[in-house]
């Protein structure tokens, strides 16, 4: 998934006319998945100084693999949609 997301970012979409990294990208296709499938929670708070809200969703790393997955598929159906045009590590050979 993190040289999926990877080709997205080296693609340089703009995204709200952000240019964004891989780890803006990461944070941005995993906040979006877990609210099109609704099985991860998406909670909003408060920053720290208060100024400002933060999104906290789940990690990666606590994927199970049909999380994972789903997550991958989701990754893929978003780069073609958006004519990103991704490799999959096993075509890559």
């Amino acid at each position: 998934m993190h040289d999926l997301i990877g080709q997205i970012a080296k693609a340089k979409p703009t995204w709200n006319g952000l240019d964004m990294d891989a780890d803006d990208w990461k944070h941005l296709l995993v906040a979006s998945h877990a609210k099109a499938t609704r099985d991860a929670p998406i909670r909003l708070v408060p920053c720290l100084d208060g100024d400002g809200l933060v999104q906290l969703v789940e990690r990666t790393s606590r994927m199970n693999k049909s999380r994972a997955a789903s997550f991958i598929t989701y990754i893929e159906a978003w780069a073609a949609t958006n004519g990103i045009t991704l490799k999959r590590y096993d075509d890559q050979a």
